[in-house]
């Protein structure tokens, strides 16, 4: 994807994640019985996008899990695609410690009962967004369990639709992580 081509995409999203909630805003009429704001979810969300690693790492995919990142259901997939396609952008442009990668469909990963055996060579990223909205939330893991769980962060961002931060942090994080040759909690 182009650079021209994903500045439009991103300015896509946040027109749509916009539209979104003005629409949301003139359609929350006073009612007699209050509903809550969002929907209740009964687990985490898969996203359908994935990073294949195509060079020489202890990792050959990377897969994302919508933890809470409160998006609207109509710009979900949109939001997912776009987060794989920085992450791979980012994972490339490093000078020093350039990552191959590419993003690919798989609606099998987007199935929570894909998710029930951890694979190996895998990354995992569980993404959310604070109730204060202003932050992204990742972390990062090899695993399963507690122990390889190798990154948990929040940071700050300048819009709804700033995912390229988010993404420099993810990044950043794999880039220590293959530095140190540690995917897990402790090493």
């Amino acid at each position: 994807m182009k650079v021209g081509q994903r500045t439009l995409r991103l300015s896509t999203i946040a027109l749509v994640l916009a539209a979104v909630g003005a629409c949301r805003e003139a359609a929350e009429a006073p009612v007699p019985v209050a509903a809550p704001a969002v929907a209740a979810v009964a687990g985490p969300t898969y996203s359908p996008f994935v990073v294949r690693m195509t060079s020489e790492l202890p990792f050959d995919v990377i897969s994302f899990k919508d933890v809470g990142m409160s998006v609207d259901p109509s710009t979900r997939q949109l939001v997912y695609e776009e987060v794989a396609e920085s992450l791979s952008l980012e994972l490339a442009s490093h000078p020093e410690l350039p990552m191959t990668s590419a993003v690919q469909y798989s609606s099998e990963m987007a199935d929570a009962a894909h998710h029930l055996a951890c694979g190996e060579d895998h990354i995992y990223v569980d993404l959310w967004t604070p109730a204060d909205l202003e932050r992204w939330g990742y972390s990062l893991w090899s695993g399963c369990s507690e122990a390889d769980r190798f990154a948990h962060k929040e940071i700050e961002r300048a819009d709804v639709a700033d995912i390229d931060a988010l993404t420099r942090e993810i990044a950043a994080s794999l880039r220590q992580a293959v530095t140190k040759k540690c995917f897990v909690a402790k090493c």
